[in-house]
């Protein structure tokens, strides 16, 4: 029997922190091999970068991909998503949000948006999961069942190409602080606000939720904020932090 394909939503980490670490693995080995002097000092380099290494590697797959999906049951209850909900993930990368509540919430409609490989304006950084293309979300989707509800669309969240009251829910998770730390990225406040519906709601997952951003969507108009730590999802429950708001 052939194997179904699943859904591949990438891995995390960053091709240059991977390189970094294979580096010091290859020239420390190197300098164990041929050089006497020093050898204790060079196995112990090379004993540390290939520990790190296997630790990026392995570390945030195992504990990430086992427990975000716990994520999608906090956001939908945060968010009241319900069946005939239009819903707007911000930064999307390969859909794994987007997907899982259109499987979980049968009936509701949502767009994924992500700048993927298109340079933006000001950005921190390129993300931290591998492979974050429009096509491979888009071929997530579809190995999910779900692409008649999911839809992508290639777009910076700091200037929605959508009309105003579009959405019932914006939702955003461990990406929001590179959109508000970049080049007017106080912007995507205001333009969540702009395609919010009247009590629209808003959900952002994020390790960097602090008294600024809550500050800043009060200047935006939104209100009834809550704040709080997700409980479920082991070592990274001490780092990540859920914002609840409504328009």
């Amino acid at each position: 029997m052939i194997a179904k394909p699943r859904a591949n939503y990438g891995v995390y980490g960053s091709w240059t922190a991977y390189a970094l670490f294979a580096a010091m693995a290859v020239l420390t080995l190197l300098l164990v091999s041929f050089t006497v002097f020093l050898r204790i000092l060079f196995i112990v380099a090379f004993a540390t970068s290939v520990a790190l290494l296997t630790l990026l590697l392995l570390i945030p797959q195992i504990f990430y991909a086992r427990r975000r999906i716990r994520i999608v049951h906090e956001v939908i209850t945060a968010g009241k998503i319900g069946a005939d909900d239009h819903i707007l993930d911000l930064g999307t990368g390969r859909g794994f949000l987007a997907i899982e509540i259109a499987k979980a919430v049968k009936g509701c409609s949502t767009v994924g948006i992500d700048v993927w490989s298109m340079p933006a304006k000001g950005e921190i950084h390129k993300g931290f999961v591998l492979g974050n293309t429009k096509e491979n979300a888009e071929r997530n989707a579809q190995l999910e069942g779900v692409s008649d509800n999911v839809k992508f669309r290639r777009a910076d969240a700091r200037e929605l190409p959508f009309e105003s009251e579009s959405f019932d829910v914006v939702i955003s998770s461990f990406v929001m602080h590179q959109i508000v730390y970049s080049a007017g990225g106080h912007r995507v406040f205001e333009e969540t606000y702009r395609v919010l519906k009247p009590e629209g709601r808003l959900v952002i997952v994020d390790a960097f939720i602090s008294g600024g951003t809550t500050q800043k969507l009060l200047e935006s108009g939104f209100k009834e904020m809550q704040v709080k730590r997700i409980r479920n999802l082991g070592p990274f429950s001490f780092f990540l932090r859920m914002l609840y708001a409504t328009k």
